[in-house]
């Protein structure tokens, strides 16, 4: 009787965890790029110098930012994605103008 009602203890408290549970990602993900260029005028130099070798996501439950480590004319750029809103603002580290599409 004791390991009955253990059982249906442990298994009540396994459900009521489940219902709580988180549905979806909160956190950071670093990406490491590598580019194959489609293009024979566009070398991989030129790809990796203004959009980096890699960039940082930053994600939330309805929304998330990307950071791409460039080094080209206009610097890094971050994307803000608000998937809650339906747009997204573009950023350059050497622009002063916040792109919203």
């Amino acid at each position: 009787m004791k390991n009955l009602k253990i059982f249906h203890l442990t298994l009540l408290l396994l459900l009521v965890l489940n219902i709580y549970g988180q549905e979806y990602f909160e956190g950071e993900i670093i990406y490491e790029i590598e580019y194959e260029p489609i293009n024979p005028n566009i070398p991989k130099e030129y790809l990796e110098n203004e959009f980096g070798k890699s960039f940082n996501a930053y994600i939330k439950e309805d929304r998330y930012a990307m950071i791409y480590h460039g080094n080209g004319l206009k610097g890094w750029m971050k994307t803000i994605v608000r998937l809650d809103l339906g747009y997204s603002y573009t950023e350059f580290e050497k622009s002063d103008t916040i792109a919203k599409t």
